[in-house]
């Protein structure tokens, strides 16, 4: 019962140390979370730095192309666009000329033979000597042989109709400014996507795909850029998330930069676009250090993490609220999620920005990022550790019984030998004798104790006892501390006897022999090294008392400590 005491009250404490612990590492990790939010929370603002940055070089590179002969070929072709129509009349007219596709454009020498007879000098050649004075103007002089150049490419072009026409022209300027404008720029300010629109929003010319043309899918988008101009104040732009035909679900962070010609009258925009791909997401990823995702309408666009890790940040939060800055969390990750468009309200309640201010497109301004941190990044350790810890309590508390068992075994033999001994008495064996030759001084004790009580109880002679004279008040006896050859120092017993009353014997026996053997100690300057044990001590003064009880007509005989002469003295008291 007792080892089940102990052992519960063992497991109790390591269960408290577990707890404890736990705790602590607990506090810890929390504190670890909160500086992670900390650092998360400083994110929107660095990542609204960063998304300005690349609208503003999305809108000054709009802005220059806008500004450059992509203007001049958008503007002539406004100019002549009735002119054109008039051509395409007669040279697709089936009595006069060849049908024509305005979609897929072939080539038909009658087409251009005809176009040429009727219009070479007129139509062609107004618009050759226009494009040619705007040339000279940009370029700072006339190049020869510009007008014939341009009224040979009007009679091929015509080849196949009026759109080619505008295809040509809208994509030979751009191309020729965009080499111009990104002359010397970083790769990532480059844009994945430049394309030239008219004035109705049709798509003329795209940078990277020279057959794209007359595309009509995005005239929604270019006519809500159109609504913002303000005549005589610098061109707005309007960003938006698209989709285009060729690159099916792939999503592009467009900027749609009105063209405005002479007279602030509008002829056209040019749109660019970066994608949201895996190379913007891991570029992100390398500048701030987290894991960035890219969500439109609650669904992911673009990752650095895994479908299963980012899976609880797009329901993140109440509808209502996941256009604004939050904290998300998963038991893996934490992470902050920021609205791109992270500014105030500038749009109405279809979506299109107040005249003369930059417009958010309806995508745009549903658009969110969240940039994550896994959580082992920061709390991995105290985690690792807070799950150890119960591992250790077990460990500890097994190593703890175990060793607990074995020392307790151990402390118990003597005592299990001394049990055995008493049976032996029980049984009827009083010559039986203790063994004290334990290595531990509270075993050895009782036993030499119960030696010593057997030999008073059954009237044995005490073991060394060879001073068997009766005791007269006249002899001056001593007992040697370590025995009669011991040669260590001595006490003298008094030769004269005190008398005491019957009431001396309330004090226990124990108690009487352990003061008796402290005063004793006391009066020879508490020095015990070498010198008599507690044990022995008990031992010689039951001999004494024995020798006098059989001298003396007493039923009792104690002994009080006293100096005389230097000499350390027990005056033996007498109780009849």
């Amino acid at each position: 019962m007792f080892n089940v005491k102990v052992s519960l009250l063992y497991f109790l404490l390591i269960a408290l140390s577990v707890v404890g612990m736990m705790l602590s590492v607990g506090q810890e990790r929390q504190a670890a979370v909160s500086l992670a939010e900390a650092s998360l929370k400083s994110i929107p603002n660095l990542y609204e730095a960063t998304r300005e940055l690349r609208e503003r070089r999305m809108k000054e590179l709009g802005t220059r192309l806008a500004a450059s002969e992509v203007a001049d070929a958008l503007e002539l072709l406004a100019d002549f666009r009735k002119d054109f129509v008039e051509i395409d009349k007669v040279i697709c007219s089936a009595e006069e000329g060849v049908p024509c596709d305005p979609a897929n454009p072939a080539f038909d020498e009658r087409r251009a033979k005809l176009a040429d007879e009727r219009f070479g000098e007129t139509t062609f050649k107004a618009f050759s000597d226009a494009m040619a004075e705007r040339h000279k103007a940009r370029n700072g002089g006339a190049v020869p042989d510009t007008e014939v150049r341009i009224k040979k490419q009007l009679r091929d072009c015509f080849g196949r109709g009026s759109t080619r026409c505008d295809w040509e022209f809208s994509y030979a300027a751009l191309r020729s400014a965009l080499e111009r404008v990104l002359q010397g720029s970083a790769a990532d300010v480059l844009p994945d996507v430049v394309m030239v629109f008219d004035s109705q929003g049709i798509g003329l010319a795209h940078a990277q795909n020279d057959g794209w043309s007359f595309r009509s899918e995005l005239a929604d988008t270019v006519l809500r850029a159109k609504s913002l101009l303000v005549p005589g104040q610098p061109s707005p732009a309007y960003f938006d998330v698209l989709t285009f035909r060729e690159t099916g679900e792939a999503r592009y962070l467009v900027t749609v930069m009105p063209v405005v010609g002479a007279n602030s009258r509008f002829v056209g925009a040019v749109m660019l676009g970066h994608s949201v791909t895996k190379k913007l997401v891991d570029a992100e990823q390398s500048l701030f250090g987290r894991d960035v995702t890219y969500i439109l309408d609650d669904k992911p666009i673009e990752s650095t993490m895994e479908r299963a890790d980012y899976q609880f940040m797009l329901a993140s939060a109440k509808v209502d609220a996941r256009m604004k800055t939050h904290l998300v969390a998963s038991d893996d990750w934490l992470g902050v999620s920021v609205p791109y468009a992270a500014r105030g309200e500038t749009t109405d309640a279809e979506g299109l920005a107040r005249a003369g201010a930059d417009g958010l497109g309806p995508a745009y301004r549903q658009l969110r990022v969240v940039i994550a941190v896994p959580r082992a990044e920061f709390e991995g350790a105290l985690a690792s550790l807070q799950s150890l810890i119960p591992l250790f309590g077990v460990g500890v508390f097994v190593l703890g019984v175990v060793l607990f068992v074995v020392l307790i075994r151990n402390h118990m033999r003597p005592f299990e030998r001394i049990d055995s001994g008493l049976h032996e008495v029980i049984n009827g064996n009083f010559d039986y004798e203790f063994p004290y030759d334990y290595p531990e001084q509270l075993p050895s004790s009782m036993a030499q104790s119960l030696n010593l009580m057997m030999a008073v109880l059954l009237g044995k002679p005490i073991t060394e006892d060879d001073d068997t004279k009766p005791w007269k008040q006249s002899d001056v006896r001593t007992m040697g501390e370590g025995g009669p050859a011991s040669g260590v120092s001595e006490v003298i017993v008094a030769s004269e006897a005190e008398v005491l009353a019957q009431d001396a014997l309330t004090e226990p026996a124990e108690a009487y022999f352990k003061r008796l053997y402290d005063e004793f100690r006391r009066v020879k300057g508490g020095k015990s090294e070498g010198g008599i044990t507690y044990v022995r001590f008990v031992e010689q003064v039951v001999r004494q008392e024995r020798r006098i009880r059989t001298s003396l007509p007493c039923k009792h005989v104690r002994f009080r400590v006293d100096q005389r002469s230097g000499q350390v003295v027990l005056v033996p008291m007498v109780i009849t």
